[in-house]
């Protein structure tokens, strides 16, 4: 049992980039010397991971996609945090990630919380209002690269004027204003900092960048990478790195006060992504939206404290978001009303949106296509055909159509897995909550 959990989301690192840094020379010490503060790490993927604080599976255990776009928590429901709350917790969360305050998606910052602070500037964040002359430049820009949206590209320009008057980058504000909430939970008798980094999510490029417009993506859309050139992948590449670099500066002082606390021995660590980015990897530049996510995505960091040795679940198939809100919840003392026999792992970005639900076991990718008939369309894509396969099934991020999944069948077979079957079920009854009993 632990009395207190630190809690830090990076979003959008890529598990695989220690590698990645390391081929182009940039150091990452301090996010190595995170990594043996934590040092169980355990095979980890993305489930239904949504961005943003509300990280709903992790905060519910519920695989959360299946009732909404972001899907927050319902008002009232139950969750590891309000559970800590209820129990005398202290709790803090620290983020510069905007998307949490979007009216669209809840801004569940306001009442999840004793104490939050926000950091603004991040990315797109409606902070600083472009002036018209900007938009102007910016969209005169548009013709030249795809780019996700050229309003969000001046909407970034804008904030960076700002915070450079500053002086400080909203990734330095962030672990700055978290060493000291770090420092003054320490006076409660128990506490949850959860810290919430928007650091590694695209625009990647910093204030020197912006003083003129150069010939790059500032935003890159979730595209083909057709739509790009090989220089164009090769510079977002390395600014994506670049970016994974300074944030391992940034948090050198947070790191050190993580480490003097977890020295008492009551305190937790959990140190996790939810899903990176691609560089032309598969054919896909971004995050396709529809598609399933191949390994470089659906492998996500998971560092977790000796704490929870004992706590895990045993499994082939690795950890997801909501099997560590149940280690959570046993390690901070609280029974777990419904222990769960089996799992489903969902490797996909499943969203409402897309004609598709992922999920994975030994045998490969299996796609299941929503059918308002109920009828269970499934596709089974072997582990070794997954490159081919995924670049045809995804289409530029589109769900392809009924004919294009016939025609697939040089390449994907059709699987029947009786492991599945609890989850067509849900995903037949009308997107239920879903728990595996």
């Amino acid at each position: 049992m632990a009395r207190n959990l630190i809690l830090l989301v990076i979003d959008t690192l890529r598990a695989d980039f220690e590698n990645l840094c390391a081929e182009q020379g940039v150091t990452t010490a301090t996010l190595a010397a995170l990594a043996r503060h934590a040092p169980l790490h355990p095979k980890a993927r993305c489930g239904s991971f949504p961005t943003g604080p509300m990280r709903t599976d992790l905060l519910t255990g519920k695989l959360a996609f299946l009732r909404g776009e972001w899907a927050v928590p319902l008002p009232g429901e139950a969750t590891f945090l309000s559970r800590c709350r209820q129990a005398g917790f202290q709790t803090c969360l620290v983020t510069d990630n905007y998307v949490a305050v979007i009216p669209r998606v809840g801004g569940v910052l306001i009442d999840r919380f004793d104490y939050v602070d926000f950091i603004r500037g991040a990315a797109a964040d409606p902070w600083t209002a472009p002036d018209k002359q900007l938009l102007q430049n910016c969209l005169e820009q548009e013709w030249r690269y795809p780019t996700r949206s050229m309003y969000f590209e001046a909407q970034f320009r804008a904030n960076t004027a700002r915070l450079r008057r500053t002086g400080k980058s909203h990734v330095e504000q962030l672990f700055r204003s978290a060493t000291e909430q770090l420092e003054a939970l320490q006076c409660h008798d128990r506490f949850v900092l959860w810290v919430d980094s928007f650091a590694c999510h695209e625009p990647w490029v910093g204030s020197e960048d912006l003083l003129e417009f150069l010939d790059v993506p500032l935003f890159p859309g979730y595209v083909s990478r057709d739509y790009y050139s090989a220089e164009h992948l090769s510079r977002l590449r390395t600014q994506y790195v670049l970016r994974i670099g300074e944030t391992s500066v940034a948090m050198r002082d947070f790191v050190s006060a993580v480490g003097e606390v977890l020295r008492t021995g009551d305190t937790a660590l959990v140190v996790l992504s939810d899903h990176g980015f691609l560089f032309g990897e598969f054919g896909f530049v971004g995050k396709p939206a529809e598609t399933p996510l191949p390994p470089q995505l659906h492998e996500i960091v998971c560092w977790l404290s000796n704490h929870f040795e004992g706590h895990l679940p045993n499994g082939e198939l690795g950890l997801q978001p909501h099997m560590i809100h149940d280690a959570i919840v046993s390690l901070l003392g609280f029974v777990q009303p419904n222990p769960r026999n089996a799992e489903v792992h969902i490797f996909g970005r499943n969203s409402p949106r897309s004609d598709f639900l992922a999920a994975a076991d030994q045998e490969g990718l299996t796609l299941i296509r929503k059918s308002n008939d109920h009828s269970r369309q499934r596709l089974l894509v072997p582990w070794g055909h997954l490159d081919e396969s995924v670049r045809l099934i995804a289409h530029r991020g589109k769900p392809p159509s009924t004919d294009t999944i016939h025609a697939l069948g040089a390449l994907v077979k059709k699987g029947q897995s009786a492991w599945l079957d609890g989850f067509v079920e849900v995903m037949n009854s009308d997107f239920a909550d879903y728990y595996v009993e």
